[in-house]
């Protein structure tokens, strides 16, 4: 049944069309040149549709470049960190950390089974530095932290201090003033004697 409406529909449409045409002819508009001028417009469109193909591909790209650079950077902050934890215990020294976390990261690229050009290693140096940089702010970050709390902590015991002067001149103030008094009861009492 769904095969008579499109056949039915295919015939009208054609149908439709010559009569068109035929109007269009007869009314002198250029047809020929309205159908050139919609070949132009498809095949134009076949041109964007071929750069909008290529726009997709170069961000693939992108994406897939912009994924690995995520991953190398990632990649030499782990080493990094775990080549510290090698020094703090004494297992490397000073010297060999940059060249203990680069190795690391390249071993971590083999095994992926990314081959490594002296162009990546230079990356990977990069990103190296970049993280040892990023750990000497946390390191410096961490001793001001340090300082502040310190600071914070000598402030509050400053101000306990002075909390207790102020509390022991407000003693020595009521105490003067009473002997204050007293003596001015006493010096009178004298007088009237």
């Amino acid at each position: 049944m769904n095969n008579v409406y499109i056949i039915a529909g295919t015939t009208l449409g054609v149908i439709g069309l010559i009569t068109l045409l035929g109007y269009l002819t007869y009314k002198k508009v250029d047809v020929p040149g309205w159908i050139g001028k919609i070949k132009g417009f498809l095949e134009g469109a076949e041109d964007l549709t071929n750069i909008v193909e290529q726009y997709n591909t170069n961000n693939a790209k992108i994406e897939k470049a912009s994924k690995f650079t995520k991953f190398l950077l990632d990649q030499a902050i782990n080493a990094v960190d775990g080549t510290e934890q090698l020094y703090v215990s004494s297992q490397i020294s000073s010297d060999e950390r940059k060249k203990t976390a680069k190795e690391a990261v390249l071993d971590v690229l083999k095994t992926q089974g990314i081959k490594v050009t002296p162009e990546l290693e230079n990356v990977i140096s990069i990103y190296i530095e970049k993280a040892c940089g990023d750990e000497t702010i946390k390191d410096v970050n961490k001793k001001i932290d340090e300082l502040v709390t310190s600071i914070k902590k000598e402030k509050e015991e400053l101000q306990l201090k002075l909390q207790k002067t102020e509390s022991e001149n407000e003693t020595l103030r009521a105490t003067v003033n009473n002997i204050t008094t007293a003596a001015s009861v006493a010096k009178s009492n004298t007088s009237q004697i």
